[in-house]
């Protein structure tokens, strides 16, 4: 009678272990499941992604603007004349700065946008706006149509007159 408990111990463990067996298969066949999004998560449509995308450019682009008129009117102004190492070659010296220095600013630009597109879409060019408010606002309007001016003389046109 002792024998005869062991051997049902047996079947049912050789059982147990084929029922586990069916459900390792079980759990591999399974169909992998989406990630879950958040739930808060807003969903922008083109619309607003080209918006964004419009805004940010225009930015950008009136940013950089600014600082090429205000740049090369001050390297013109500064290095005026006609001898090469004295005028000539401190001016491209300044518009290699000036390119550089644009170039840097577009790099530092697009890690912001990595970490600002991280947290909320509409941050990039809400942040590209602050941007212009801030270069726009800040410096002395008169310092600038004075640089506005010495750009026209640059390129080969008249000066414009204050309003």
């Amino acid at each position: 009678m002792l024998n005869k408990p062991a051997a049902r111990h047996v079947k049912t463990r050789k059982a147990d272990n084929t029922a586990a067996a069916a459900a390792r298969v079980k759990r591999k066949t399974r169909k992998a499941r989406a990630p879950k999004t958040a739930i808060n998560a807003p969903v922008h449509s083109f619309k607003e992604k080209l918006l964004f995308f419009t805004i940010e450019l225009i930015a950008l682009a009136s940013i950089t603007l600014y600082a090429i008129i205000s740049v090369l009117a001050y390297t013109a102004t500064w290095f005026s004349g006609t001898n090469l190492l004295s005028n000539l070659l401190p001016f491209a010296m300044g518009v290699l700065a000036l390119i550089v220095m644009c170039t840097l600013f577009y790099i530092v630009w697009w890690h912001l946008r990595k970490f600002l597109l991280s947290h909320s879409p509409v941050l990039i060019p809400m942040t590209a706006l602050a941007l212009v408010l801030a270069v726009v606002l800040i410096p002395d309007h008169n310092k600038f149509f004075q640089s506005l001016n010495q750009f026209r003389t640059l390129v080969g046109r008249k000066p414009a007159r204050k309003p």
